[in-house]
Formats: structure tokens, C-alpha cells, sequence
């Protein structure tokens, strides 16, 4: 796969021009496509053909029945997936600018002496945008296109392949002596990804209609906003790090963990542990296959991906919390923005205030908690799950009796007790993210007790102090009305 860098730098872009939804249909391509693409996916069919094995010692045999198998990899159909599903949006970007620099030449005549006339009509001074007329015809135009290329690519690739790859592929075509019976490497895990990418799909073009729907409906201005670029994890942990000015301190605490235990030590250190997986597993046959089944039955899905996904989900949740923030800042902005040209205001800021800083009450302490939970939720599962699939220690030998293996097979791993050591490690990391999550719990629990009955002090002080304020009052009006009768006595 090749770097993703240049189109990631462009869709950056095309946010500042887009719809809430169409941010999130961004946030969808970045996170789940191309990062899950080039993080996990791309490793699992790194061996694909190499590991291709046919039960024959014909010459170009291995090679054919591959090609008629797979006429394009899954990686590379993925990948013109995401350019051509790009390329209408990137085409609106074009229009977009273009109407920008127009309306600048236009506010430039303006300001000369007897320039033209002709007023902007999609920008303000501010830098404003709004999506209507020309604009809103290409963005609707774009939604179509994007919607008419993603329904024919998972069709295409429910033609091509179909959605499950099957472990063995029976293949007879020429120079191949006889029906012979190829092996795919890693069937499950691959298996897995194909139906992560399709679901992530679904999920886009379902994105797509109700953006095209919510467009219809309404017409709203947007603001300009510089985006950051992205690394392979460099994107998530921009936004990661957005969070972290939102959070409580041990909500930062917590992202610190993950960004230092877990990120950080699978991109240095795990996945070089891992690299050599498959490829180095010996077992005790050369019956053509058995190894590849056999591999497969051990490890439906790597470590290194499993704890990709892990990272991915975990994080989603607090990803959501952080668009109600930015969704809350922005609708009080512009609450303040109306109250300067406005005397009389029914409604006023109530969870930020003027330097950006967030409150976290009411709705947004909802969201919040709720986040907390499915991240424990999700933690949990995942580390149940790991439980179930590898166990928490890598066994040195595996035991296979798998077809085409003409018997029961052992089969050796490489390096079990250097993985053990990094599979212990990230469990433990685990663990102290779900405590670290049940701590800010209990400590938001705690703080919005604490801040009801200091409510509840303050009101009833309230509610006396008037009582002996009025009296005190009427004693002093009482002895102000005596006084002045003497006087004038």
C-alpha cells in the first residue's frame, strides 16, 4: 500500500467545507479505512501469494491457480476503493476553492475606487461559509457519485471474492496436471477484515444518504478550521489529544496511558515480535497446506491486530464525547457572538465560557459517564475475548489435527516467551485502563454529590437570610419614622 499521506492532507481540507455528518463521514474513512488498512490489514496479506500453497510440484501451478483466485488482492481493491470513493469529494474541494479565491477578487474590487459591484454570496468577511446554490448542487452531486461508487464496489467485491475467504480453493486450470487443492494463509483472520472493511462501508454509504437527507432539510453555514495531518496512528492521536483540555485529570491520566503503554510499545516493539508469525511456525510435516491451517486454527486473528482493533474501539467512544464538546462550543460561540449585537438574549452559555474551557455538567456529564461505561465495556470484552481466543501465555507448541494434515502435527512457535512477555504486559495495561475508568466514575459520582448539597446549603441560606433582612428592614424604618417625629416635634 502506498502512503496516504497527499490524499489525507487533501480530505484535511475538505472538512472546513463539509457538513457535521460529512465530518463524521471523514472521521469514518481516516479511522476505520485507511489507518485500519495500513495498521493491521495490510500486514495480514503481506504474505498472500508466498503463502498460497498447492498440493503439486507442477511449475507455474501455484501461480495460475492464484491468479484465477484472486484477479486483484483484497489490499490493492481496498485501496482503489478509498481513492475512487475520494475523488468526488476531492472534485468538490476544486469547486470549493475556487469560488473562494472568486468571491476574494471580488472584496478586493470592492475595495478599490470604482470596482465592481457584485457582492460575495458565499462567504462573509469572517469566513463563513455557506453551502447553497452552486455549491450545494456539487456537494449534492458528489453525496450521488460517492453512493453510486461504493454500492459498486462491495458488489463488485461480493462478485470477486465473495465476503468469507474459504481456507481451500480446488483449482484445475492449465499447466496444473490435475484438480489440485490449494491453502490460503490465515482464512479466519483475513476473514475477520474483510468483514470489518464491509461493515465500515455500509456504514459510509449509509453516512452518504443521511447527509443527502439532512442537506435537503437544512442549510447551514460553517465555519473555517485548520486541520492537522496524519501519521499511520499521528491522526487518532490528534484527536485523542483534543480530549485531554475536556477531560478530568484522571481522564488525562488515562489517555496518557494510552498513548505511552500501548500505542507507543506496539509501534516500537510489539509488531517487530510478531513479524515473522506465520513464516516461522515449524511443524513436524511437509504435507502441503497443513501448516497454513494449522496457523490459522491457533491464531484466528494476530495479537498485533487484535490489539489494533482494541485501541481503535476503545477510543471511539471518548472520539463521540469529543464531537458533543466541539458541537457545544460551537453552539455557544455563536451564542455569544448574538448577545453582542443583541441587548436581550433568552438563552446564555452555560457550559463554556469565553477562552474555550468546558464545564463538564449536565448533558455533557451524561455523555461523559456514558463514554466512560462503553469504554469499560468494551475493555473488558476485548480482554475476555483475547482470554477465549489465545489465553494469556503462548504455548511453544501447538497441536493440529486439521485437514489435509495426514495426522496429528505439532507445530512450533518462534520467540513464545518474548510474547509472553509483551501479552502480559498489554493485559496489564488493560487492566489499568478499566481502573482508571471505574476511579473517574466513582470521582465524578462524587463530585456532583458534592456540588448538589452545596447547592442545596446555599439555597437554604438563601431562603432564610431574606426573612431577617426584610425585619431588620422594618425595624429600621420603624426607628428612622420615630426619629424624624421627634424632630420635627
Amino acid at each position: 500500500m502506498g502512503d496516504f499521506g497527499f490524499l489525507s492532507g487533501l480530505l484535511d481540507k475538505v472538512q472546513s467545507h463539509s457538513t457535521v455528518i460529512g465530518k463524521i463521514w471523514m472521521s469514518v474513512l481516516f479511522l476505520f479505512r485507511i489507518m485500519v488498512l495500513g495498521a493491521g490489514a495490510e500486514s495480514v496479506w503481506g504474505d498472500e501469494q508466498s503463502g498460497f500453497i498447492c498440493n503439486t510440484q507442477q511449475p507455474g501451478c501455484e501461480n495460475v491457480c492464484y491468479d484465477w483466485t484472486f484477479p486483484i488482492s483484497h489490499i490493492r481493491f481496498w485501496v482503489l476503493q478509498i481513492i475512487f470513493v475520494s475523488t468526488p469529494t476531492l472534485v468538490y474541494l476544486g469547486h470549493a476553492v475556487h469560488v473562494l479565491h472568486q468571491e476574494n477578487k471580488m472584496r478586493e474590487q470592492l475595495s478599490s475606487p470604482g470596482g465592481a459591484r457584485k457582492m460575495p454570496k458565499y462567504t462573509d468577511e469572517n469566513g463563513k461559509v455557506k453551502i447553497k446554490g452552486n455549491l450545494l448542487g456539487s456537494y449534492l452531486t458528489q453525496l450521488i457519485v460517492k453512493i453510486i461508487i461504493e454500492a459498486a464496489f462491495i458488489i463488485g467485491q461480493y462478485y470477486l471474492y465473495g465476503f468469507i475467504m474459504v481456507p481451500m480453493f480446488p483449482c484445475s486450470e492449465a499447466p496444473c496436471p490435475f484438480t489440485v487443492e490449494c491453502y490460503m494463509s490465515r482464512p479466519t483472520e483475513k476473514t475477520i477484515f474483510i468483514i470489518f472493511m464491509l461493515v465500515v462501508a455500509c456504514v459510509s454509504l449509509f453516512l452518504n444518504f443521511i447527509e443527502v437527507f439532512y442537506l435537503i432539510c437544512t442549510r447551514k453555514p460553517f465555519k473555517f478550521k485548520r486541520s492537522e495531518t496524519m501519521g499511520e496512528w499521528g491522526f487518532l492521536s490528534s484527536l485523542l489529544d483534543k480530549v485531554q483540555s475536556h477531560s478530568t485529570v484522571i481522564g488525562k491520566v488515562w489517555l496518557s496511558v494510552l498513548f505511552i503503554f500501548r500505542i507507543m510499545i506496539l509501534g516500537a516493539g510489539a509488531e517487530k515480535v510478531w513479524g515473522d508469525e506465520q513464516s516461522n511456525m515449524i511443524c513436524n510435516t511437509k504435507q502441503p497446506g497443513c501448516k497454513n491451517v494449522c496457523y490459522d486454527q491457533a491464531f484466528p486473528i494476530s495479537h498485533i491486530r487484535f490489539w489494533v482493533l482494541q485501541i481503535i474501539f476503545v477510543s471511539t467512544p471518548t472520539l463521540i464525547y469529543l464531537g458533543h464538546v466541539l458541537h457545544v462550543i460551537h453552539r455557544e460561540d455563536k451564542i455569544r457572538e448574538y448577545m453582542k449585537t443583541h441587548s436581550r438574549t433568552e438563552k446564555l452559555p452555560k457550559y463554556s465560557d469565553d477562552k474555550g474551557h468546558v464545564k463538564i455538567k449536565g448533558d455533557l456529564l451524561g455523555n461523559y459517564m456514558t463514554s466512560i461505561f462503553f469504554r469499560i465495556l468494551l475493555e473488558v470484552a476485548f480482554i475476555v475475548g483475547q482470554y477465549y481466543l489465545y489465553g494469556f501465555v503462548m504455548v511453544p507448541r501447538v497441536v493440529c489435527t486439521r485437514v489435509p494434515c495426514p495426522f496429528t502435527v505439532e507445530c512450533y512457535m518462534s520467540r513464545p516467551t518474548e510474547k509472553t512477555i509483551f501479552i502480559l504486559f498489554m493485559l496489564v495495561v488493560s487492566c489499568i485502563s478499566v481502573l482508571l475508568n471505574v476511579v473517574e466514575i466513582f470521582y465524578l459520582a462524587c463530585t456532583r454529590s458534592c456540588r448538589r448539597k452545596s447547592k442545596t446549603t446555599a439555597a437554604t441560606a438563601i431562603a432564610v437570610h431574606p426573612r431577617l433582612n426584610g425585619d431588620s428592614l422594618m425595624k429600621s424604618e420603624k426607628l428612622s419614622l420615630y426619629d424624624s417625629s421627634h424632630s420635627t416635634a
